[in-house]
């Protein structure tokens, strides 16, 4: 299911602190469809 901001969230979560050691990842943000 899709949530509202959702897209957004990701990109402030990996412009945090938090997100320091992620590093040569592929993370989709597609509102769920690869869930379906």
């Amino acid at each position: 299911m899709r949530h509202d901001g959702a897209e957004e969230a990701v990109v402030v979560w990996l412009c945090s602190p938090g997100a320091s050691y992620i590093t040569g990842q592929a993370i989709t943000v597609d509102g769920g469809y690869t869930a379906m």
